[in-house]
């Protein structure tokens, strides 16, 4: 049994992207590993590409293992999960990539008699090409490290600060916490952290770029309207969980700032798509939970944008 099984979803993914996330796996300097492949409902000529491929490779630490039809990436991680029995848990997106010392440096942390349930790292981001979009992530962790309990939850909702692609768990926890929730075909990632916050599970956050993270536009993660749909579902779940929860309740100001700021990120995404219409209904949507200059300066803006493309 390997000491790391590394959960691989595939569905017909642009196919040098598949191959260079499963090179940078086979590049790691440590090989104590099993790649767990997921075809999750690929088209039959991609499955048989897919197969040809693995064949080829002639490596025994890949696993390729089959839905026997589309259900999702929650359902095709926990598939992958199922299939494998290591130590611990990773995950890569078969259109990302990993530096050659993710896993060493990971392993050496978990080993270390540290008692983590979860570890991420900082990734960089790049374009459909390769090309290096931001050397580092954007997003603020240095507090993560500081944080526990409530302090924990409210700093994971505010934002998902946990990239899949960098994370290693250990299988106890993931399987203590449920892994991925199903019924979530989006943010289905950042429920799981959610839910591992909620239960006390001990994290750590190490600072360097180990990973690279692909944006592109036909990736599903701009699929905004849909994404936001499963935002606003996984922050009712959430709050619904910890109300029937011992600690002290979240405020109803602090909610709706929540949907407030949802509301006005989705219609920022489709203004910048310029699908203004759209844009100015969820803008409008947000003044719901609360008035923001802002939020109406920008419906000003689309009325004014769909005004011109009507002259």
């Amino acid at each position: 049994m390997s000491l790391v099984d590394i959960i691989i979803p595939v569905k017909n993914t642009p196919f040098h992207y598949l191959t260079n996330a499963i090179d940078s796996v086979l590049s790691q300097t440590v090989n104590d590993y099993q790649i767990v492949i997921v075809n999750d409902g690929s088209s039959g000529i991609y499955k048989k590409k897919l197969v040809k491929y693995i064949s080829h490779l002639n490596c025994n630490r890949i696993l390729l293992i089959h839905n026997s039809g589309e259900s999702g990436p929650s359902a095709a991680r926990n598939f992958g999960i199922r299939s494998s029995s290591s130590k611990y848990v990773t995950f890569l997106d078969s259109d990302d990539y990993w530096f050659p010392n993710k896993l060493e440096i990971q392993l050496k942390i978990m080993e270390d008699g540290n008692s983590y349930s979860l570890i991420h790292s900082d990734v960089e981001y790049i374009n459909g090409n390769g090309s290096t979009i931001a050397s580092t992530s954007s997003i603020p962790k240095q507090d993560f490290n500081k944080l526990t309990g409530r302090d924990l939850i409210i700093y994971l909702i505010n934002r998902n600060r946990i990239e899949i692609l960098s994370v290693m768990v250990t299988r106890d926890s993931l399987i203590k916490t449920g892994c991925f929730d199903e019924h979530f075909l989006r943010v289905e990632d950042w429920d799981l952290w959610l839910r591992y916050a909620m239960s006390g599970e001990p994290m750590y956050y190490h600072g360097k770029v180990l990973a690279s993270y692909r944006k592109y536009q036909s990736s599903i993660s701009h699929d905004y309207e849909t994404v936001h749909q499963f935002k606003e579902k996984l922050f009712q779940k959430t709050f619904q969980a910890l109300e029937k929860s011992d600690r002290k309740p979240i405020s109803e100001l602090f909610k709706k700032n929540i949907f407030r700021k949802l509301y006005k990120l989705t219609g920022r995404r489709l203004y910048n798509v310029k699908n203004y219409k759209k844009a100015l209904s969820y803008f409008k949507l947000s003044a719901q939970f609360g008035f923001e200059y802002d939020c109406l300066l920008r419906q000003l803006k689309c009325m004014l944008r769909l005004w011109i493309l009507k002259v």
